[in-house]
C-alpha cells in the first residue's frame, strides 16, 4: 500500500520545522539594527565594520562587540536561509490529487484476486468479481452501494517476507488511508478461530492494529452476518 506523496510530505515537514526555528530566533534580534557588516583582514586579524541606514559610513567594531557581531551575522544567515527554504517549499509542496485520481491510482497500484488458494471464488458480486462466500458477496456489494473503493484479496507483504491475503482492502477516501477488512465467518469452529486469531496477531506485530488499520466482521451458525452492523462499521471507519 504505497503513498507516493510521503517523501514530499516528509521533506515539507522538515522545511516547515526549520522555518519555524528561524522565526523564533528572529525575536532575539530586536535590538540589532538594520545594516551591513563588512569583513576585512589586517595583519592576519579579522576586523568587522558596520554601516547602518542612519550611519552609512562603515565604522570599526571592537572586539568587545563580539556578541553583537555574532547575532548580526546569524540574523543575516537566517534571512538568507529562510529565502532558500521558502523556494524549496514551493518546489516540494505536493499537489494533492482529486479523489477520483487518487482512487484510480490506489486501485491500479493494489490489484485484487491475488490469493488463488484453495480455489477461485464462485459468488459473483455486483462489481463483477468472484468471492468465496455469500457473506463476502454481501459485504462487497455493501461497499459498492455505499461508494467505498475496495479490493478483494490483495497481497500484502509483511516483515521477513511474510505474505498475507486479507479478505478486503478498503480506502477511506477522506483520510486517504487503506483499511484491511477481515471477515471471520466460522468463529464457532475452534480450529478456524485459532488460525484467524493467530493471523490477527501477525498483523499487529507488523503494525496493523484492529480498530485502526483493521476492521473485523464475524458470524456463526447461530448468529449470521448482520448487514446493519456492516453498514455501521463502514460509516464509522470508512467515511
Amino acid at each position: 500500500m504505497i503513498d507516493n506523496t510521503k517523501d514530499l510530505k516528509d521533506r515539507l515537514t522538515e522545511i516547515n520545522t526549520m522555518l519555524e526555528k528561524i522565526k523564533k530566533r528572529e525575536k532575539c534580534y530586536k535590538e540589532i539594527p538594520e545594516g551591513k557588516i563588512r569583513v576585512s583582514t589586517s595583519n592576519k586579524n579579522t576586523q568587522y565594520f558596520l554601516a547602518t541606514p542612519t550611519s552609512p559610513a562603515y565604522k570599526y567594531l571592537p572586539a568587545s562587540e563580539k556578541e553583537f557581531i555574532k547575532k548580526f551575522l546569524q540574523r543575516e544567515y537566517d534571512r538568507k536561509a529562510a529565502k532558500i527554504l521558502l523556494k524549496m517549499k514551493n518546489l516540494v509542496s505536493p499537489i494533492e490529487p482529486t479523489d477520483d485520481i487518487f482512487i484510480g491510482k490506489w486501485l491500479e497500484e493494489n490489484p485484487g484476486a491475488q490469493n488463488t488458494y484453495p480455489e477461485q471464488g464462485k459468488y459473483e458480486t455486483e462489481a463483477g468479481e468472484y468471492v468465496r462466500s455469500k457473506s463476502e458477496k454481501i459485504i462487497a456489494d455493501t461497499f459498492k452501494k455505499m461508494n467505498i473503493p475496495y479490493i478483494y484479496e490483495p497481497k500484502i507483504i509483511l516483515d521477513r517476507n511474510k505474505t498475507v491475503f486479507p479478505d478486503f482492502a478498503c480506502l477511506n477516501v477522506r483520510k486517504r488511508k487503506t483499511i484491511i477488512w477481515e471477515h471471520l465467518g466460522l468463529t464457532d469452529l475452534p480450529d478456524y478461530a485459532v488460525k484467524n486469531f493467530a493471523k490477527l496477531d501477525i498483523y499487529e506485530k507488523n503494525g496493523y492494529f484492529v480498530g485502526d488499520d483493521i476492521i473485523i466482521s464475524t458470524e456463526t451458525q447461530e448468529h449470521p452476518l448482520d448487514i446493519s452492523t456492516i453498514k455501521r462499521k463502514i460509516e464509522r471507519y470508512l467515511y
